[in-house]
């Protein structure tokens, strides 16, 4: 279901024990476990504008349109529709973009040098890219790393959490059991803020790898 895949992967987890009960994170939340209505969900996630700003971009170079799950997929863990975007396509469209919603000139200016070669409108990005602009580096290595889509291969499902592990490291992750089911040991589990998402495959989980390390490399950031 892509509106499920949306809220999904757009909540903060981290953030839903400072939050109220209708915040935003705890609206993705809720509908994920079950409630809330679509209209709502549809609604709050068209306030997420820097998102769908690379969703639209991805959309229209595919003939597709933002919230299909392959769109979904290719901006949160990447697949085969960001190989038909070139670096000059996130500029223009950045551009026209930031020019549609008025913002600075001098923030224009600012964004659209800082995007490098050969990058794809991939979540991964779209962190660095920040950081590029703060250039605050305890920003970025507090953020990418927790904030990014990661993921692992579950090891042992415990009551309040998962030991997932990855490259021969392991990790406690939390997880609700409202919010993600049908997951056993074996899985492949996708992650961020250490807060379990979904179950992924191989294919994905490959994908994800890819498109991260490509940003990290040629963002400069290791």
């Amino acid at each position: 279901m892509e509106l499920d895949f949306a809220a999904r992967y757009l909540l903060m987890p981290n953030k839903l024990k400072y939050e109220k009960l209708d915040s935003s994170d705890q609206q993705l939340f809720n509908f994920c476990c079950g409630s809330g209505n679509e209209k709502e969900i549809k609604s709050l996630l068209k306030e997420y504008h820097a998102i769908n700003m690379f969703l639209e971009l991805i959309a229209k170079k595919n003939n597709k349109k933002p919230f299909d799950k392959e769109v979904l997929e290719a901006y949160w863990l990447g697949n085969d529709l960001l190989k038909n975007i070139s670096s000059d396509d996130v500029k223009t469209h950045l551009k026209d973009s930031l020019e549609k919603n008025k913002a600075e000139p001098e923030l224009i200016k600012e964004l659209i040098p800082a995007v490098p070669e050969n990058i794809h409108p991939h979540h991964t990005f779209h962190i660095l890219h920040i950081h590029s602009i703060t250039k605050d580096k305890n920003f970025i290595y507090s953020n990418f790393n927790k904030g990014k889509v990661n993921y692992g291969k579950v090891i042992e499902i415990n009551k309040d959490s998962l030991t997932i592990e990855k490259n021969n490291k392991r990790k406690q992750i939390h997880y609700d059991d409202k919010f993600i089911s049908n997951y056993k040991v074996g899985d492949l589990i996708s992650f961020k803020w250490d807060f379990a998402l979904d179950v992924i495959t191989k294919k994905q989980a490959e994908q994800l790898d890819h498109y991260t390390e490509k940003h990290r490399k040629i963002m400069e950031f290791s």
